[in-house]
């Protein structure tokens, strides 16, 4: 028996399973086109198929637009010619498109939206020009520079002019402070003669003290290095040490229609004073008046600054020359009259 491999058929001779193979149409050969999924009988009816078949064609697509052509030229044509494939030129600026890089740089060139402009920082003004900028800064009063005055709120427009305001105005003009009584003087000496001939510096004891001469004995102490302040509320409980001596001055009479009114005195007695952190003050004693018994309010000399200065020295054990006038201040002196021997404080009782 022979058996049939491809259709499973049996056959009594080999000539009968020979012919089978070659009449069967299960045992024909085929040619199969793998791209349209036909079969054909010879493999010159498949290569037919292939040539002919729009199927098989040789296509050109466009990436671009998903479109399909049949040549190349027609592919490069559609690219030239259809809008969706033009080369555009875009302005980043203003997001308009243009068809031409010629058209792109006219647009920037003049449409306002690329002009270029120049910002004034100070005022947030805008020009077209470097110029018209460095014009505006020069004209404009915004840019305008200005001196100004701290104390008291006022603008000028030049340096001269703010020295003059600060020259001539009142509320710059230097003041002397009386601490006692609250009152303001435009010189050191007005201050000084009020300290004098007011009764509010003098006190029912007959003595006065007087700090706004501390700065000239503090003159007299910085070339040695020392430092001191005035101590205005100290007394004689809380001193560390004391010492009476005399100065030089004069008086105004306390009684206005007192025929008197003014005398000299070489011998006004003073009590310097020390306390501790370096503090000191001084108290002058005052005389009365010899035609009306009115206490008299002192004017002092330098040789008050002179007197302090060289006792707190020799304090402070700095080594000082012995002034010429050795601690002595001669001349007429009438205790009954002295309210520094009244009150047990003048070298004249020694």
């Amino acid at each position: 028996m022979h058996n049939c491999e491809t259709c499973d058929r049996t056959f009594a001779s080999e000539e009968a399973l020979h012919q089978h193979e070659r009449d069967s149409p299960a045992h024909a050969v085929t040619y199969d086109c793998e791209t349209c999924d036909r079969t054909f009988a010879s493999e010159e009816a498949l290569h037919q198929h292939e040539r002919d078949s729009p199927a098989h064609a040789v296509t050109y697509n466009c990436e671009m637009c998903d479109r399909t052509f049949a040549s190349e030229e027609a592919l490069h044509q559609h690219e030239r010619d259809s809008p969706a494939h033009a080369v555009t030129y875009d302005c980043e600026t203003c997001d308009r498109t243009f068809a031409s890089e010629e058209a792109l740089h006219q647009h920037e060139r003049d449409s306002p939206a690329h002009a270029v402009t120049y910002d004034c920082e100070t005022c947030d003004r805008t020009f077209a020009s470097k110029e018209a900028l460095h014009q505006h800064e020069r004209d404009s009063p915004a840019h305008a520079v200005t001196y100004n005055c701290e104390m008291c709120d006022r603008t000028f427009a030049s340096e001269e002019a703010l020295h003059q305001h600060e020259r001539d105005s009142p509320a710059h003009a230097v003041t002397y402070d009386c601490e006692t009584c609250d009152r303001t003087f435009a010189s050191e000496e007005a201050l000084h003669q009020h300290e004098c001939d007011s009764s509010t510096h003098a006190s029912a004891e007959g003595w006065s003290m007087h700090a706004s001469l501390h700065d000239d004995v503090s003159q007299l102490l910085i070339a040695d290095g020392l430092l001191v302040e005035f101590h205005a509320t100290g007394g004689f409980q809380d001193c560390v040490k004391s010492y009476d001596t005399n100065i030089m001055g004069r008086f105004n009479c306390g009684y206005a229609a007192c025929p008197v009114q003014k005398w000299s005195s070489k011998m006004i007695a003073i009590t310097i004073r020390l306390y501790p952190d370096q503090r000191y003050n001084a108290v002058v004693w005052h005389q009365r008046c010899q035609h009306c018994d009115s206490v008299g309010q002192p004017m002092l000399d330098g040789t008050y600054a002179e007197r302090i200065a060289y006792r707190l020295k020799r304090w402070f054990g700095i080594q000082v020359e012995i002034p010429y006038y050795s601690g002595e201040s001669n001349g007429p002196h009438q205790r009954d009259l002295c309210e520094g021997c009244n009150n047990g404080h003048c070298r004249a009782l020694l």
